[in-house]
């Protein structure tokens, strides 16, 4: 990574990995990858303490949309990782949090989003900031709905595959009127 700051399709290929991965990992290991930012606390193992979780409620309650960063949440939480918090949030979360895009105008909001940002491929999506915003969706969601929609077209490269998405999920919200 030193060699090359966030280049992770180049660092993937002589890893044989994915970008995805190899940016998750580092995370793991050495907190945000972004030039400046705070390295990674080490993290306690084992049962949550009451004081953590509340932490993590607090943050999370914090978030105007209820999407949650887990990094950001790590660091308030100051004693797990980003990961540790994403899993306990996947637990505590309120059973309102929606888990799927269940309508067409999601979906289509979502893959709105991702032509606004000009995302070329997938690896280079960082689902935290894509500024996508349907109250109370995790990013989670938004990743597995795209990974859903992106099944519809394997053949296609990720711009085309976005493009067709939206083409063809304006025809399914026109038609639901």
């Amino acid at each position: 990574h030193a060699a090359r700051p966030s280049a992770w399709t180049a660092i993937a290929r002589e890893l044989g990995r994915t970008p995805g991965a190899c940016r998750d990992r580092y995370r793991t290991l050495f907190g945000d990858p972004t030039p400046g930012a705070a390295p990674a606390a080490p993290s306690r193992t084992g049962p949550w303490e009451p004081d953590e979780e509340a932490r993590l409620l607090a943050f999370a309650g914090s978030s105007a949309t209820g999407d949650v960063a887990f990094g950001a949440a790590a660091r308030a939480v100051g004693t797990r990782s980003r990961l540790q918090c994403s899993r306990k949030w996947g637990e505590l979360r309120p059973s309102s949090a929606p888990r799927h895009l269940d309508t067409a105008a999601e979906r289509l909001a979502l893959c709105e989003a991702l032509v606004a940002r000009g995302v070329t491929d997938e690896s280079d999506v960082t689902w935290t900031e894509l500024g996508w915003d349907v109250p109370g969706t995790a990013t989670t969601v938004a990743l597995s709905g795209w990974r859903r929609l992106r099944r519809r077209y394997p053949e296609l490269d990720f711009r085309a595959a976005v493009a067709r998405c939206v083409a063809d999920l304006r025809d399914e919200v026109r038609a639901a009127g």
